[in-house]
């Protein structure tokens, strides 16, 4: 069941796929959810979504900040095992969380790092090609 204040972010997962991190706003629970297949531009009608991970910790901070005058996205990575998280907590100060197997492996705080409230800059590779004329394909080629 959802809660209207949950949280949902939306991230490219190795390359070709994408993820979803949903966390829960009155128990916290972290879902991660990736799209089982390469994600195909040319028909996006079978994209199939699977849980990839689940995370049980009550103790860890909401990871997105929404306040009437911001809204604050975490930067994440996931692997086979942990989900790495770059988030503000509630007084705008920067850390690293790395979670696994439902528990808070470590946790870092930025403050030599970044001022309060950083904005968090991802970056999206685009999964539609760009055309190439035919003088940049013969370039490559040399």
């Amino acid at each position: 069941m959802s809660h209207p204040r949950d949280a949902f972010v939306l991230r490219v997962f190795k390359g070709d796929r994408f993820s979803v991190l949903k966390q829960c706003h009155v128990t916290k629970k972290i879902e991660i959810w990736v799209t089982k297949n390469k994600v195909n531009v040319e028909d996006g009608n079978d994209v199939v979504w699977m849980n990839f991970m689940i995370l049980l910790i009550p103790n860890i901070p909401r990871l997105v900040q929404a306040e009437p005058y911001y809204y604050r996205q975490p930067s994440y990575f996931i692997d086979d095992k942990r989900l790495v998280v770059c988030s503000c907590d509630e007084n705008g100060q920067a850390w690293i969380y790395v979670l696994g197997e439902n528990k808070l492996i470590s946790k870092v705080q930025l403050d030599s790092v970044v001022g309060f409230w950083p904005s968090h800059c991802t970056y999206f590779p685009s999964l539609v090609p760009v055309p190439r004329d035919q003088k940049d394909e013969a370039e490559l080629q040399v």
